[in-house]
């Protein structure tokens, strides 16, 4: 799992932006395609140093798993709250 910018063309005036999606990779014979879970939208405001953690947590959330990947990245108290908080993520949403 990722977060992956996407370049998109305003189709009224041509005008170029970016939107934000999280994908997975997955092999389809012996290809590998990113399929989209979540499109995010233009207004991601998490900054690029931390996509990482972010994936790293919704996996976490989404496994059920203990804190193992935590201790791994260090993820600290103050990040997974603005992460959840900004995302509405936990796990009963998951």
């Amino acid at each position: 799992m990722s977060i992956r910018r996407t370049k998109t063309k305003n189709l009224k005036d041509g005008s170029a932006y970016f939107t934000y999606r999280i994908v997975e990779s997955v092999r389809i014979g012996n290809k590998v395609k990113q399929r989209t879970l979540l499109n995010i939208g233009a207004d991601f405001t998490i900054e690029q140093a931390h996509w990482l953690l972010l994936t790293a947590r919704i996996e976490q959330l989404q496994q059920g798993s203990a804190s193992r990947q935590a201790e791994l990245f260090d993820l600290a108290d103050d990040l997974n709250q603005l992460l959840e908080s900004t995302f509405g993520i936990n796990s009963s949403t998951l």
